[in-house]
């Protein structure tokens, strides 16, 4: 590793050392920024809570979604066994055979 490089590194990890510093700057801030307003620091949250919505709402609506199925969905990959998930798998073989579905969608009608 040259000089460089390690350097960048030990200034990263003094950085991820010095936390109660940074948090302590970083709350100082968001005291000084909402000082004078009536919710105060609690605006944060609340901005982010509907940004993450409106996220939602939008690309739901894009990605053909339903939301409604969210909670039942969630509840179910906390129940089951396997520690991970895998999404998207079935679409695997979709991918391994994708010229003959081409192919039988482009035929012309028999």
């Amino acid at each position: 590793m040259n000089d460089r490089l390690r350097s960048v590194l030990r200034g990263y990890w003094t950085a991820v050392q010095a936390r109660e510093v940074w948090t302590h700057l970083g709350l100082q801030d968001i005291k000084n920024r909402y000082k004078r307003s009536l919710i105060g620091p609690l605006w944060l949250a609340i901005s982010m809570a509907l940004f993450v919505v409106g996220l939602g709402l939008l690309f739901g609506r894009i990605f053909n979604q339903d939301g409604s199925t969210f909670a039942r969905i969630q509840r179910g990959l906390h129940a089951s066994v396997q520690p991970s998930t895998n999404l998207a798998r079935y679409q695997e073989s979709r991918i391994r055979h994708f010229h003959a579905t081409l192919d039988e969608y482009l035929a012309p009608p028999a």
